[in-house]
């Protein structure tokens, strides 16, 4: 006959269920954090766009990097109350930027103009408050998205899959 005791007071989990807590804590958790931390950077603190034309530094096929606190952290409020920013500042002089054009597609240009700036375009004298010259466009400032920190690699678009990226194009700083 075989003798069965009681545990008074404490229960102990079955061995698959305290596996299953260890890895959990052991494994899941970190990688949800990680990738929590991964989508907060890439969402609000540096963005990655690939450059479909070439001009000021860049060529078509490089991917770049952006710093998108550069002029000011732009709020989740925007989609409240409008457009929202802290620390806002205007980008200076020859500064590289991304913007959205009008389509909300990504574009880069040259500062080359700013506002209270007179520049001679048919139906414009002097540019008014909040909005930029960015090569021949004129940008509004809620419309720029960073300013252009470095390229991180280059993509050669008729090479073949094994040579296509370019050697001479790794993390070059954009200034």
């Amino acid at each position: 006959m075989r003798l069965i005791r009681r545990r008074a007071g404490r229960h102990v989990a079955p061995p698959w269920l305290r596996n299953a807590r260890r890895a959990l804590r052991r494994i899941l958790w970190p990688a949800i954090i990680a990738v929590g931390l991964m989508w907060t950077v890439r969402t609000f603190v540096i963005g990655h766009y690939a450059v479909t034309t070439y001009g000021d530094g860049l060529e078509t096929g490089d991917r770049i990097l952006v710093d998108r606190r550069a002029y000011g952290w732009q709020t989740a409020a925007g989609s409240l109350v409008g457009y929202h920013c802290l620390g806002e500042r205007m980008p200076a002089m020859n500064d590289l930027i991304v913007y959205t054009d009008t389509l909300g597609r990504p574009q880069t240009g040259r500062v080359n103009a700013l506002p209270g700036d007179t520049i001679y375009l048919p139906h414009y004298g002097i540019l008014p408050p909040r909005v930029l010259r960015a090569g021949e466009t004129l940008v509004a400032r809620e419309q720029v998205v960073g300013r252009v920190w470095a390229v991180t690699f280059s993509i050669i678009p008729d090479a073949p899959f094994y040579r296509c990226l370019d050697p001479r194009r790794f993390f070059v700083r954009i200034r």
